[in-house]
């Protein structure tokens, strides 16, 4: 073998070495970009489920509070208007209601003097 074909062949080898360590920097590099691509996605679909979520979360306030505010009107204005009757029909009832009422009244609510 003569020196030049030796010297070719380091050469090549030494190419060869160069074109390798080049091309696994080239995988490396676009491993990295694909990695940073994915994350940047990833906080973009986190974003969008959070002010999806803030959004949601209003609407579902406000459905309740005016569900909360039906449900208990409703409620409400069953008893009274049970009341009305009851007492539209019974004038001993009406009085005892009246009495009970203002008595019961004055216990949860009592007068502070000073």
């Amino acid at each position: 073998m003569s020196s030049t074909s030796v010297l070719s062949s380091a050469s090549n080898a030494t190419i060869n070495v160069f074109d390798t360590v080049s091309n696994t920097a080239t995988a490396a590099t676009k491993l990295i970009n694909g990695i940073s691509t994915g994350a940047d996605m990833f906080e973009r679909m986190m974003n969008d489920m959070d002010q999806r979520h803030a959004m949601r979360s209003k609407l579902d306030h406000a459905d309740y509070e005016r569900e909360l505010l039906s449900s208990y009107a409703e409620k409400i204005s069953s008893r009274e208007s049970a009341y009305q009757r009851r007492m539209a029909d019974d004038p001993i009832f009406a009085k005892l209601f009246a009495e009970n009422y203002a008595e019961l009244k004055t216990l949860l609510n009592p007068v502070v003097s000073e």
